[in-house]
């Protein structure tokens, strides 16, 4: 295996391993915080036969990037909901505790 394709190899390993955890954040909600991406330094062009790997990953990527705009919407009205029910509960009572769950289907 040339050192090119080896190369390419981990950085496209690498970028699928982000891409794995930020479709799970966005289909549970429940994942691990990332650090700011770092790209890979490839002196070579990407090899022939990573192509459709390479080609597969990115529209994974465009896929969550079209979801984003509506779980942030979504989180926002979660959101929004949960102080809604923290500040109404809190005044009637001193004692009053927050909600734990919120349906939000309702």
């Amino acid at each position: 295996m040339s050192d090119a394709l080896a190369a390419w190899e981990q950085a496209l390993d690498a970028l699928e391993a982000d891409l794995v955890a930020a479709e799970e954040l966005a289909s549970t909600g429940v994942g691990a915080t990332r650090s700011d991406w770092v790209p890979p330094t490839l002196d070579e062009p990407l090899p022939e036969e990573l192509r459709a790997r390479a080609i597969e990953l990115h529209e994974r990527q465009l896929d969550l990037r079209g979801r984003l705009p509506g779980l942030i919407t979504r989180t926002g009205r979660q959101l929004e909901m949960a102080r809604k029910v923290s500040t109404r509960s809190g005044a009637h009572s001193s004692t009053s505790r927050s909600a734990i769950y919120i349906d939000t289907t309702a």
